[in-house]
C-alpha cells in the first residue's frame, strides 16, 4: 500500500480502546492515556492532546530546559501499546487487513 492510499490512523483500528496507556518509548514511565478512537486523543499532562502534541511534551519532559524539540516529532513512532508503537500496530494493520481487502480505504467515495 502506498504512503498515499493510508487510511487515516484512529486508534480503534489499531486495537487500542479508550483508556487504555500509552507509554512513551524514552521512558516508561512518562504515560499518557486514550481518550478519543477516531480523531485520535490523549490525555497528557492534565491536558487533551493529539498524540504529535503529547510526544513533543513528552519529549521536553527529558531535557533540563524543559524545553520541546525543534523538529517534527512523529508521534506514533514514540508512543507504545503492549510493547508495540503506535507505527508497528499501524503497519500490521496495513500489512494484514488492507492487503486482503485492495480497496479497503477510508476516503474512498461511494
Amino acid at each position: 500500500m502506498a504512503k498515499g492510499d493510508r487510511v487515516s490512523l484512529d486508534f480503534e483500528m489499531i486495537g487500542i480502546p479508550v483508556g487504555a496507556e500509552l507509554k512513551f518509548f524514552r521512558d516508561e514511565n512518562v504515560r499518557c492515556l486514550v481518550v478519543r478512537q477516531y480523531t485520535p486523543r490523549v490525555l497528557f499532562g492534565g491536558r487533551e492532546l493529539t498524540v504529535n502534541a503529547a510526544t513533543r511534551e513528552a519529549y521536553a519532559l527529558g531535557d533540563p530546559s524543559g524545553k520541546q524539540p525543534d523538529h517534527d516529532v512523529a508521534g506514533s513512532q514514540c508512543w507504545k501499546y503492549q510493547g508495540r508503537t503506535l507505527r508497528e500496530r499501524r503497519l500490521w494493520f496495513e500489512q494484514y487487513h488492507c492487503q486482503r481487502d485492495p480497496d479497503y480505504r477510508d476516503d474512498k467515495e461511494e
